[in-house]
């Protein structure tokens, strides 16, 4: 059973609309799990669709709170503002959410939004469609619920993942490393060539025990150093051109729960089991998630008359107008939510009801 435990009802003035904000609160279905939020909703509406953000990689609070920027939320008061409800919950044990991020995979993740769903629907001042909309790693998790549950009357992945979790975490690490600054062309090179073989090594034996798994990422890269190292002995600049990696930690984090998940996820599972409109949008200078790499997948899988996609120019993987577009320009004081997104997103869901 779903409830909202002690709700408060504030009422401001925003934009188009003059709407209420709720501190609310509800269980998951084995009450394993408390869920605490703020619910916003246009006042001057009957009837109005309603969206639950679901957050990416990494606990998150309500705001989304990225790099000091509180994404979520610029997003939400937009939404609000043009006569759509919003949904947002601090993550698995951040803010006042109950329950542990750390032994969590996004199959977890998608329940939780399959969680507020149902708290949604049970709401009798909600009467419009309710839709699901993830960021990044959430882009995946809403997809997995909509496959689950005839209760997600629509889905909206930003920046979200949906190439195979192998591929996702190559071309992620790929993008990292060919834009770092200050690094040779044959270190990038050589980076890139142990990272796609410990990623490789990671996703044969991501079904191992903890012991096997560990020992052979280990192995993988003590057999890259060792051919690595004799390439490198008689340069000049071999110094300067190391390449500290930290196998044993890395090792131990492929061995936990969300990792396994993570490079074994394959959109082939779900996303044709997805029979609602999907909006995928995707920043043409996102370097976390390429969109490249990625929509693909959703036009692979999801039947053209279902599925609306859309490359922004500018904008990096927070959904933010960019410049340079790398993560350090994340936390830049006065980084905007791109307008295009805004305005794409919320003609899109409004059509949705």
């Amino acid at each position: 059973m779903l409830k909202i435990i002690f709700p408060t009802l504030t009422f401001f003035l925003l934009g188009t609309y003059t709407h209420a904000q709720e501190e609310i609160s509800f269980y998951n279905a084995d009450h394993s799990i408390r869920f605490s939020g703020t619910f916003e909703k246009p006042a001057g509406k009957k009837t109005f669709p309603t969206i639950v953000l679901v957050s990416g990689t990494g606990p998150q609070d309500r705001n989304g709170t990225m790099a000091g920027q509180p994404i979520f939320k610029l997003i939400a008061q937009h939404l609000v503002a043009n006569g759509i409800a919003v949904l947002r919950t601090d993550d698995r044990g951040t803010g006042g959410t109950t329950g542990r991020y750390d032994t969590s995979s996004t199959a977890d993740f998608a329940d939780d939004a399959l969680a507020a769903i149902q708290y949604l629907k049970s709401r009798k001042d909600i009467k419009g469609k309710i839709g699901l909309t993830g960021h990044s790693e959430g882009g995946a998790a809403v997809c997995i619920a909509a496959a689950k549950s005839k209760d997600v009357d629509f889905v909206v992945s930003l920046a979200g993942l949906a190439a195979p979790g192998l591929i996702a975490l190559k071309a992620q690490n790929q993008a990292i490393v060919n834009t770092t600054k200050g690094i040779s062309a044959l270190k990038k090179e050589r980076l890139n060539t142990l990272n796609n073989q410990v990623f490789d090594t990671a996703y044969t034996y991501r079904n191992a025990a903890d012991s096997v798994l560990m020992k052979k990422i280990i192995a993988t890269h003590a057999a890259w150093k060792q051919k690595d190292d004799s390439m490198m002995k008689n340069r000049a600049d071999s110094f300067q051109e190391r390449i500290y990696y930290p196998a044993d930690r890395f090792a131990h984090h492929a061995a936990g729960k969300w990792y396994r998940f993570h490079i074994g996820l394959d959109p082939a599972a779900y996303f044709p089991k997805v029979k609602v409109p999907v909006l995928a949008i995707n920043g043409a200078n996102d370097i976390m998630v390429p969109a490249e790499a990625h929509l693909p997948f959703f036009r692979k899988y999801i039947p053209t008359k279902q599925l609306t996609t859309a490359v922004i120019p500018n904008m990096n993987h927070l959904l933010q107008n960019c410049t340079t577009c790398l993560p350090d320009e994340y936390a830049k004081p006065g980084q905007q939510a791109s307008p295009e997104l805004l305005n794409m997103l919320t003609a899109w869901i409004l059509k949705q009801s």
